[in-house]
């Protein structure tokens, strides 16, 4: 994992486990129990990621000395795997949806095709409305998919033109 090599590994499958490493005890005056120092193995284990509630991704906690950091579990896959996020892309997810951190799930692409799979897979905050603002039905034949992945109610849009048209009629005045 870049920048936690020597504390962190993850595998394909998204799982992301702390390695094993020497711990230094620190020596204690003879007053407090005399103690040596030295030093012994802490054995590694399974991180268990928990789900942010508003994006529903799974996170990590990854502490290194003096940080902490949390961490998207799909991202330290991509990178580990696929290379360094490159500019102008976001880790997105297929068709298993954002439970499914395994790299056959994950790919490098752009905020719009992030967007089109939110949408296609009903993930997306506004695909569960059902009508526009002006309550007109989303239907197939009622809606436009714009260029940046958003839907548009075309008899809102037809509407709009209309009372436009007439406006720039009554500006102009008579003939």
């Amino acid at each position: 994992m870049v920048g936690w090599e020597d504390i962190y590994e993850v595998s394909s499958l998204g799982q992301v486990r702390v390695l094993d490493r020497v711990i230094q005890r620190k020596a204690r005056p003879q007053s407090h129990g005399g103690d040596l120092g030295g030093s012994y193995i802490k054995h590694g284990h399974l991180l268990s990621p928990y789900v942010d509630p508003k994006t529903g991704y799974r996170s990590v906690h990854l502490y290194d000395v003096g940080r902490r950091r949390d961490v998207r579990v799909h991202v330290l896959v991509l990178e580990a795997f696929k290379g360094l996020r490159p500019p102008g892309c976001e880790g997105c997810h297929g068709p298993n949806g954002v439970a499914d951190n395994s790299i056959s799930n994950l790919r490098w692409d752009s905020r719009r095709e992030n967007i089109l799979d939110q949408i296609r897979d009903g993930v997306h905050y506004n695909s569960a409305k059902t009508h526009c603002k002006r309550g007109h039905r989303f239907t197939p034949q009622n809606t436009r998919i714009t260029t940046k992945g958003g839907r548009q109610c075309k008899r809102c849009v037809y509407e709009g033109n209309k009372a436009r048209l007439a406006a720039k009629a009554v500006l102009a005045g008579p003939d």
